[in-house]
């Protein structure tokens, strides 16, 4: 049997657990455990749904609480209570950026994945490849499913400690708040290696407060990757720490 893919767009209502106000009752505390996504049961009284559109590195930190380094483990498809197909996606913490630093794992929970013979593909939404390491900035308490900041501009691949945007583009600076990325192009988005990978020399670009300057790249052409470090460094949030 042909899998089934159903496109969804990411501001329908219905791809969110529940985005009304909250009431007076305060939610029941979960039980211990991963740091998860995964909408709550009371997430029809919650008042933190899906994140806005953002398309800048300040606007990715001002709406995620929890930035994070990950190595991708697992990615487990299933339905849930309304039918809708839904992946829990389990991260190995190798460094938190903003959140609790003592977080080991965390599970986001998205929307769309593959069930059997069932496809459901959601337009914007991430999918993770274990194994491979990623640059995340998430909310936890979202409540929708999509804890993702941004959908995949809230993403970056993590290879040999560069930066890399979720299709695969090596990140050689920012200006204006934004990434900017070079021409290498990666086999699929958000999977496989970055086809041009040049070694880091001594002049890649360097930060300057919360600039960092793409001048040597645009002269090279597709540029070397930005290093972790420094790509961090432009973050504004991140920054002032």
């Amino acid at each position: 049997m042909r899998p089934t893919t159903w496109l969804l767009i990411m501001a329908t209502a219905s791809a969110c657990a529940g985005c009304g106000r909250q009431d007076a009752e305060q939610p029941p505390r979960e039980a211990p455990g991963p740091a998860s996504a995964d909408p709550p049961p009371t997430a029809e009284r919650g008042d933190r749904p899906m994140a806005g559109r953002n398309d800048d590195l300040a606007g990715l930190a001002a709406e995620s609480p929890f930035i994070f380094v990950g190595k991708a483990s697992a990615a487990a498809a299933e339905k849930d209570a309304r039918g809708l197909i839904i992946t829990r996606n389990k991260f190995a913490v190798e460094r938190v950026v903003v959140g609790d630093p003592a977080t080991k794992d965390v599970v986001l929970t998205t929307l769309g994945g593959t069930l059997g013979a069932e496809t459901t593909t959601v337009s914007g939404m991430p999918t993770f490849a274990a194994g491979r390491t990623y640059l995340v900035f998430t909310d936890l308490k979202r409540t929708a499913y999509n804890p993702i900041t941004g959908n995949r501009r809230g993403v970056f691949r993590i290879v040999d400690g560069a930066v890399y945007s979720y299709e695969g583009r090596p990140v050689v600076g920012v200006e204006g708040g934004r990434a900017r990325t070079g021409d290498a192009v990666a086999e699929e988005p958000g999977e496989g290696q970055a086809r041009e990978k040049a070694a880091p020399t001594a002049d890649d670009p360097k930060t300057s407060g919360s600039i960092v300057s793409a001048e040597r790249a645009a002269a090279d052409g597709a540029g070397a990757p930005m290093r972790l470090d420094d790509f961090l460094k432009a973050v504004p949030i991140v920054a002032g720490r």
